[in-house]
């Protein structure tokens, strides 16, 4: 739970996807009708229909595009059902985004409740000639409330049209590294993914604590409809992925933040990630973990249910839903999404008005405001929209998984060096004055680790030993709670994974630190930059890592900057490298290359930085970040 509070009360939406920007209404798209056309002899007969994609060049190989591919169908609030792909589906385009706030990557216009659909990159010499290629399935991050598997990154020059701006989930470098099969996909999101209710009545008044139960049919929300989502995602996979040449046994899951909380759930804690076959084969054979806080501790039904039902309260309130609200048939049928959407941020504590500023939307320093006007509750308002711990799909909680015995799946998991630094920026671009000693350790000390003071020494005025750049000197409190966020939600939380799976026997893991200078400022836009994730500060953000893997940090640079990035520039030789290492993980998992990944077992992780390739110890990397400490507070 500590954790889980502090990356929400201190920065909610630094665990956003990198891509999530302001939205320019007047080039929001909406899905072509009719859709692209298909480019020559992509066709693939998939579920007993044919589709077709476009076509494309990676790294001198042909790569075939399939966007957009319908993998379910789900009502709200209900389990995904399997979606039949229309007869002579043209996948040319990205297709309905998850609800969620406008952004540059996701506008409005191009968000509806039916939103699970898929994309694939194939080598063109794969598609329907058996070829059994690795397959590799990316979930995205947002905190569970935004982004997609289509992620547009904006560009230096406003007004530039939607289609026109780079894709940071482009899989075509990482198909053609492998040579692998890509997939990337949507899953539902907020409490329209998430939500769990205490049983409310169908039709009519809810029940009163008077009535008898079985006087008023009830029903209740349970959660996890977005893991669900990306269950069914897999099980489609698992079914149809043959037909682009790929090896349904050979399937490696990857994720970020949020995403890599997903796989952490599919890969420890979710048993029934076996398809209903004879065979009962795994969805899956290895996972990927980029910026996962290992530590988590996720909700119980309970609890779900407790913030679930403050939810629909509030929601009644926005609907006026009248005494009589709410009941089920007015749930599922009646609420408009922008409602939900609305309520949905107020309970965030994000701003409940729409504002067109989603770098405000996103700021992780809003929960914290609340936290320090005393208008909400830390625990009540981390990661309400989380997965929940039913016992039934979840078995149980994903941080106990990984130094199982029982663990014998191959996963690697890594972070970037300075995690931190953008909570810490964001929080005092919103907080502004409020963000100060007092109200830190208030919020810190009085709310997150009540009675620790005497463990957490001095951590008011907290830095870290190391080599590590400090970059809010004007502020001494942000640069603490960078710091802090940094080292205990992520550096402590996987060194000490890292040091547990290392020890388990039959497990094989894989570790990684991110130390890349970044070329270009991710999360902020020439209108409204964010200079400690700028280069110029050399801050190695949440999420930088991802052009680098997805090997599409040169179309951004391009974007970003109105330059070419050369083929010699030490990003495009990184990202050249780590994308084939992602993909030869998957190739190989209980084995991968030696120079591109190192098993935690020895004691060391890969590092991964242009300037040098040096590993770093495991042990060293924890003292720096005062994890001996640390570990007392959280019970590492």
């Amino acid at each position: 739970m500590h954790i889980r509070t502090l990356l929400t009360a201190a920065g909610l939406a630094a665990a956003l996807s990198a891509a999530v920007q302001p939205a320019d209404a007047a080039t929001s798209p909406q899905p072509a009708n009719p859709p692209p056309a298909c480019a020559a002899g992509t066709d693939v007969a998939v579920g007993g229909t044919t589709l077709c994609g476009l076509t494309g060049q990676a790294g001198g190989t042909a790569v075939n595009s399939y966007l957009g591919i319908p993998y379910a169908s789900a009502a709200r609030w209900q389990a995904p059902a399997v979606a039949a792909v229309p007869a002579n589906y043209k996948a040319t385009q990205p297709m309905w985004f998850c609800p969620q706030g406008d952004t540059t990557s996701t506008p409005a216009s191009y968000q509806s409740e039916s939103c699970l659909y898929l994309n694939v990159w194939a080598p063109a010499s794969a598609v329907g000639q058996g070829a059994k290629l690795p397959v590799m399935v990316f979930i995205h991050g947002g905190a569970f409330v935004v982004g997609s598997g289509f992620a547009r990154v904006p560009a230096l020059k406003a007004g530039t049209p939607w289609s026109d701006l780079p894709n940071m989930y482009d899989g075509a470098s990482l198909a053609a590294a492998g040579p692998a099969i890509v997939v990337t996909l949507n899953y539902r999101l907020g409490a329209l993914g998430f939500l769990a209710t205490p049983p409310i009545a169908a039709t009519g008044a809810t029940p009163s604590a008077d009535q008898a139960d079985d006087t008023v049919a009830t029903a209740a929300l349970t959660g996890n409809y977005g893991l669900l989502d990306q269950q069914a995602a897999l099980n489609w996979v698992h079914a149809n992925i043959g037909a682009f040449g790929g090896d349904p046994a050979q399937v490696t899951i990857f994720g970020e933040s949020a995403g890599a909380m997903s796989v952490g759930f599919h890969l420890f804690a979710v048993p029934g990630n076996k398809t209903g076959s004879a065979a009962a084969k795994d969805l899956f054979q290895a996972a990927i973990m980029e910026s996962n806080p290992m530590g988590v501790i996720y909700r119980t039904p309970a609890a779900a249910q407790t913030e679930g039902q403050s939810f629909v309260s509030k929601l009644c309130d926005k609907s006026g839903g009248g005494k009589s609200c709410p009941t089920m048939d007015w749930l599922l049928n009646q609420v408009p999404v922008a409602d939900i959407l609305a309520v949905q941020a107020d309970f965030l504590g994000l701003s409940s008005e729409g504002d067109a500023d989603q770098g405000d939307v996103t700021a992780p320093g809003i929960a914290l405001e609340r936290l320090a006007t005393g208008d909400a509750d830390s625990v009540n308002d981390a990661l309400p929209w989380a997965p929940v711990v039913d016992g039934d799909l979840v078995a149980g909680q994903p941080v106990a998984g990984f130094a199982d015995a029982s663990m014998v799946k191959p996963f690697a998991f890594g972070f970037n060096q300075d995690e931190g630094t953008v909570f810490g920026a964001l929080a005092l671009k919103k907080l502004e004055a409020l963000l100060n000693p007092v109200t830190y350790n208030d919020y810190l000390l009085g709310k997150i680790f009540p009675g620790q003071a005497a463990t957490i020494k001095a951590v008011s005025a907290y830095k870290a030993p190391g080599p590590r750049k400090a970059y809010f000197n004007y502020n001494g409190t942000a640069q603490t709670l960078a710091t802090t966020i940094n080292d205990f939600a992520f550096r402590c939380g996987n060194l000490a994974a890292m040091t547990n799976a290392g020890k388990t026997a039959g497990a094989v893991s894989y570790g990684y630190l991110f130390a890349q200078a970044p070329a270009v400022d991710l999360y902020g836009t020439p209108q409204q930059p964010l200079p400690a994730c700028a280069p110029k500060n050399g801050q190695v953000c949440h999420a930088n890592e991802l052009p680098y893997v997805f090997n599409t940090i040169a179309a951004i640079y391009k974007a970003k900057t109105g330059n070419d990035m050369k083929d010699s520039d030490p990003n495009a030789t990184l990202a050249k490298a780590m994308s084939q290492a992602w993909a030869s993980f998957a190739v190989n998992p209980a084995q991968p290359d030696p120079a591109q990944w190192l098993n935690t077992s020895g004691g060391q992780l890969r590092q991964w930085n242009a300037a040098s390739a040096t590993p770093q110890p495991i042990a060293a990397l924890g003292t720096n970040a005062n994890c001996a400490m640390w570990s007392k507070v959280a019970g590492f």
